[in-house]
């Protein structure tokens, strides 16, 4: 069925309905189709153009049209030019004649305008939530290695001494701005252009601003002609997935290079690299390679929206449907790379060993130019100029700025005093740079990363288990384990009976640690959180701790996971001794239950946990 025809006398040709059909892409707007549709037959019933009676007919119908695409058991049939047509077509079969009254002052350039706004509306909401799982895959990441040194660079030479911490929270940063732009994007997109007809507007009294309220809509369109033509917000979609893109692919070239054995920063987890069909020894980094070669694609998708969109006159034009599938190809991409972004990112192994070797003493130069200006009172230009001079005498030397002589350093300059060995320490430069951003506050930065990113923590609240948590505790280990019961290392926990702590946030469960006390040593039984980086394993830890000592205590122990220093740091931080760490070695335990089996709750023993055993009562 065509929705068009009346003035013609011979069908199109073949070969231009291949060329002028969009129903091979654009049926993936059935569903925002269909939406735009029962508001739109809503909306006709409210202005007195469709009686009650025809209104419950369409939506009846339209939902079940809508059913047939979920289950998909629609049928598409060669008069199909768009989405439009099938669902219009599909529509009229089943509820008859009355169906051709849905698009009554509509026209499909508002139609398929509506269409995109409310697609592109929960894209954006989709690709937040992605963007925010890559950021915080990045902090946890970042969380581990606060003050690992290695080298920064400039034009890809050793600059200045960072942090991996710093490293790798700059992309953070970038990913922020771009769920800022999307934001913004989106606060954009949601503005109805429904009701503007082909381009001149609506003769019929329907309520545009009734349409907006129905589908979600903020406001309206101001102007038909400009509604219908309208295409800013793909470009600005296509341009804030391209920006995403370009940022991954600099993470992605960083890996390529710090994983080649030449660097050796970075060690490639198995599942998130690839080997060679014919080089046994190779492990490649495939999908970082993937998301930079992808990234050329997606800004290839936007170059073609804004040639297609530069050259157009006023009002539709039948080029707009270019816009889809650019559109369409993006967020795919997206959606396929993104996931597999952030579990490189959280599989990655750091070795800051490696990293470390990395550092030469040519990054303590500007240390030694600014130890002149704080200490001598020397201009930085000046003292620029003599540490340059005192690089070179290293060079010619053969030797680093730490192993001169203070002999060959007054044969520069009499400024130059004993005191400047102090400043050529590599931590010392990290400490040191402390203004806002700097390598050495990467802790704060982690800190106001996760309140970006989880807004609510202030509402989190942490309070003592007690026994009228029953019912809910059980509903927080349906949704952690799929069981109302918990399993801790092999034995059931009879969670009532154990003392703890819960942290609610909106009066829901979404953590809880036990523990047990016995004669003077304490060990945490079980510690879970449903929500990441709101800091509830640090409080549940802070509190047992606190009930521990006040319990008098002298020991405590703590299952970890192997690659996770967080409790190490925390403990250490607050002066407490790290007694012992059995790693994989129960009978080397001196665990209060030693006969417990090593297991997880799928019986599988579990290789890749640590158990800490922390000292209550020798503080260093």
């Amino acid at each position: 069925m065509k929705l068009w025809g009346g003035r013609f006398s011979d069908s199109p040709d073949g070969q231009m309905r291949a060329l002028n059909d969009s129903i091979g892409f654009d049926r993936a707007l059935y569903s925002v189709d269909i939406q735009g549709s029962i508001a739109y037959a809503q909306a006709l019933v409210e202005a007195g153009l469709l009686s009650e009676e025809e209104g419950r007919a369409i939506d009846d119908g339209l939902v079940q049209i809508l059913d047939e695409f979920e289950t998909n058991s629609f049928v598409f049939k060669p008069g199909d030019e768009d989405i439009h047509t099938a669902v219009e077509r599909r529509l009229i079969e089943i509820i008859g004649p009355t169906g051709g009254k849905l698009h009554t002052g509509r026209s499909r350039n508002d139609q398929i305008a509506t269409d995109i706004r409310l697609w592109l509306r929960e894209a954006c909401e989709q690709l937040n939530d992605m963007l925010e799982n890559v950021q915080l895959a990045f902090i946890e990441q970042a969380d581990r290695h606060v003050m690992t040194l290695m080298p920064g660079y400039t034009h890809l030479q050793p600059a200045q001494p960072i942090t991996a911490g710093h490293w790798l929270m700059s992309f953070v940063w970038m990913l922020q701005r771009d769920r800022q732009r999307l934001a913004e994007c989106r606060a954009r997109v949601n503005i109805s252009p429904l009701g503007s007809s082909a381009l001149a507007g609506s003769p019929y009294p329907i309520s545009r601003e009734g349409l907006a309220k129905k589908l979600g809509f903020d406001d309206v369109t101001y102007n038909s002609l400009d509604a219908v033509s309208n295409r800013d917000s793909v470009a600005e979609f296509l341009f804030i997935a391209s920006m995403v893109m370009l940022h991954l692919s600099r993470f992605a070239e960083d890996v390529v290079m710090y994983s080649n054995p030449a660097f050796g920063f970075i060690k490639l987890p198995d599942a998130f690299s690839t080997g060679s069909s014919i080089m046994p020894q190779k492990r490649n980094a495939d999908p970082m390679e993937l998301t930079r070669g992808k990234a050329g694609r997606v800004v290839g998708n936007l170059t073609g929206l804004l040639t297609t969109l530069k050259g157009l006159p006023s009002g539709y034009n039948k080029d707009l449907q270019e816009d889809k599938e650019p559109l369409f190809d993006t967020f795919q991409t997206l959606r396929t790379v993104l996931p597999v972004v952030a579990g490189m990112v959280r599989a990655l192994t750091l070795n800051p060993d490696k990293m470390r070797e990395a550092l030469d003493d040519g990054l303590l130069a500007t240390e030694l130019a600014d130890w002149l200006v704080l200490e001598q009172n020397i201009p930085f230009r000046e003292a620029h100029h003599l540490v340059g001079q005192a690089v070179k005498l290293a060079e010619d030397k053969g030797v680093g700025l730490r192993d001169l002589a203070l002999d060959d350093y007054q044969s520069i300059s009499h400024q130059f005093g004993a005191g400047l060995y102090d400043a050529l320490d590599f931590e010392t430069a990290i400490r040191k740079r402390q203004s806002t951003g700097g390598t050495g506050t990467v802790r704060e930065q982690i800190t106001q990363a996760r309140a970006l990113l989880t807004p609510d923590a202030d509402k989190l609240a942490i309070r003592a288990l007690t026994p009228e948590d029953q019912e809910r505790v059980g509903i927080f280990m349906e949704e952690q384990w799929g069981s109302p019961r918990m399993v801790s290392r092999g034995r059931m926990l009879n969670i009532p009976t154990l003392p703890g702590f819960v942290a609610l946030l909106d009066d829901k469960i979404v953590g809880l640690v036990t523990y047990d006390i016995e004669d003077d040593a304490c060990e945490i039984t079980s510690l879970n959180s449903l929500i990441e980086g709101m800091g509830i394993g640090s409080k549940f830890i802070g509190k047992v701790t606190q009930k521990s000592i006040e319990a008098g205590c002298k020991r405590l122990w703590l299952i970890t996971t192997n690659d996770n220093s967080h409790a190490i740091r925390w403990y250490q931080k607050r002066g407490f001794t790290i007694a012992a760490i059995h790693i994989n070695a129960l009978e080397e335990s001196r665990r209060l239950k030693p006969e417990i089996p090593h297991v997880g709750n799928d019986g599988i023993p579990l290789r890749d946990e640590i158990e800490l055993e922390i000292s209550l009562i020798d503080m260093e």
